[in-house]
């Protein structure tokens, strides 16, 4: 429940998210942007600009400074008045699936790990609060959306303090403060990320959250916006290449995935979306070409043992079936979807037990209430049959 640095991953007839480097070489930055077909989209988009992103409104703002200004707290240091005064308001935030920016954040008393980064940066930015920003990743979550398979990685806030002890000292101290819904020490720190970078993921976060809802011409205005930001985000590239092929722009989709191939050359996402348009398309000699280039910098990724067990399923191999979301869920153990199949896979073969554990796991992981109360829906039927 953590995450949220949104990227698509592999589509059915498409692509979804890989890890995104968050501090890319400068090989990666100077390929310049990709080619895009700007005719698939008529009409001004808006989208709003980055400084907006930050912005409170004058009563948000007023709050914050009454605490921040009161004389009972002028003895903290300023870095830590900003972590308190967050930790005093997230009392009340739920977490939730959805990249915001900071007024909206706050409205909602909602959103993603970014949105908190987005709310987070405002606060600091009032206080004249240096911030910086850490990219995490371990066991990254993985959401399954119609035909998306969306993964998820973590990003939080670093609230810079003071350097204590004098300039001539050998050693100096900085007490910073991460700011996260959630102690995140299990999680693997990656690097810094980027400033233009961290406001780049606002947009290619949205442009993914509006593929979702087949808003392509928005997400079209927003996964280019991404880029013009900032040309290392590899989500942004990924899902125009998405936008093209669901546009039916395959040659702009293959031309896309081939750039950001060499833009991003130990990604294999943009390898296994160009597998899939060189596979509907039947050109075998370069599809061969193209698999054994992704065999050889293969990252962990359920896609491909969550296909097998759909597949397996289909033709009625469940034993097979249960192996392969075995595997899947050994890479991402929070899809609750895969828990799912596991629990239809174990009814098939007569295992009810075992399909009630996995039933109870797909709720357990489902943060969507609609979702939750249709797997409880499937536990209790399955509880009262013979």
């Amino acid at each position: 429940m953590l995450r949220r640095s949104l990227t698509i991953l592999l589509l059915i007839a498409l692509a979804a998210c890989a890890t995104q480097p968050p501090a890319p070489s400068p090989a990666q930055t100077t390929q310049g942007l990709p080619p895009v077909n700007d005719e698939l989209v008529t009409g001004h988009i808006a989208v709003i600009e980055p400084e907006a992103l930050f912005e409170l409104s004058a009563e948000q703002q007023q709050t914050f400074f009454e605490y921040f200004n009161d004389p009972v707290n002028q003895q903290t240091a300023e870095h830590e008045r900003v972590a308190n005064y967050l930790s005093i308001i997230m009392d009340r935030f739920v977490y939730e699936e959805k990249t915001l920016t900071a007024e909206q954040t706050l409205l909602e008393m909602s959103g993603n790990c970014l949105s908190l980064a987005n709310l987070t940066t405002a606060y600091a930015r009032l206080a004249g609060v240096p911030i910086r920003y850490h990219f995490l990743e371990n066991n990254p979550v993985f959401i399954f959306a119609d035909d998306l398979l969306i993964r998820s990685d973590h990003i939080r806030s670093v609230l810079s303090g003071n350097w204590s002890g004098e300039e001539s000292e050998a050693f100096q101290i900085r007490r910073d403060i991460r700011v996260d819904y959630f102690p995140t020490d299990g999680l693997q720190y990656v690097d810094d990320i980027p400033e233009a970078l961290q406001y780049s993921m606002y947009y290619s976060n949205r442009a993914v959250e509006l593929v979702a809802q087949q808003n392509y011409a928005s997400a079209f205005a927003h996964a280019q916006k991404a880029l013009a930001i900032s040309n290392a985000n590899a989500s942004a590239y990924n899902t125009l290449g998405v936008l093209h092929r669901r546009m039916g722009d395959l040659a702009g989709a293959e031309a896309i995935y081939l750039h950001a191939a060499k833009q991003f050359p130990e990604n294999p996402t943009f390898l296994r979306n160009l597998s899939l348009l060189l596979q509907q398309q039947e050109r075998s000699e370069e599809l061969a070409a193209v698999q054994k280039r992704i065999s050889e910098i293969e990252s962990r990724n359920p896609w491909q043992w969550l296909v097998a067990g759909r597949t397996e399923h289909q033709h009625g191999d469940f034993e097979q079936a249960i192996n392969s979301y075995q595997k899947a869920l050994e890479i991402a153990p929070h899809m609750h979807q895969v828990e799912l199949y596991l629990a239809m896979a174990y009814v098939q073969s007569a295992q009810p037990k075992l399909a009630e554990k996995h039933l109870q796991s797909a709720i357990d992981l489902s943060n969507n209430q609609n979702t939750r109360m249709r797997y409880q829906r499937k536990l209790m039927a399955l509880k009262k049959a013979p």
